[in-house]
């Protein structure tokens, strides 16, 4: 009984440390400076908003006055450290990822 008890306990401890390792953020976009690109769809090498041709409304990224992206989620992952920034194209529905720095 004692096993089982013990059992129990360790699997729900390891099922909420893997929640929160890979759990999503409220956080502001623009709380991080600098996005460096990682995969997928792409705006730029580097995104910076507080550069003026590149801005961010709601969760809608705009570039030089155009809409191209929305904001799906910040993620932070605890193992590597950082935070990363989950992007979709407007257009093509395609999803890109960048890493804070």
């Amino acid at each position: 009984m004692w096993i089982n008890i013990m059992r129990l306990c360790l699997q729900k401890a390891l099922l909420i440390f893997l929640c929160c390792a890979c759990s999503s953020s409220d956080d502001k976009v623009a709380d991080t400076r600098f996005w460096k690109y990682s995969e997928g769809f792409s705006i730029g090498d580097m995104l910076d908003f507080e550069q003026p041709s590149l801005r961010l409304q709601g969760d809608t990224i705009f570039v030089a006055d155009s809409a191209l992206a929305k904001v799906r989620k910040i993620e932070n992952r605890w193992f590597a450290g950082d935070r990363v920034l989950h992007i979709e194209s407007l257009k093509h529905k395609t999803i890109g990822r960048y890493v804070a720095k």
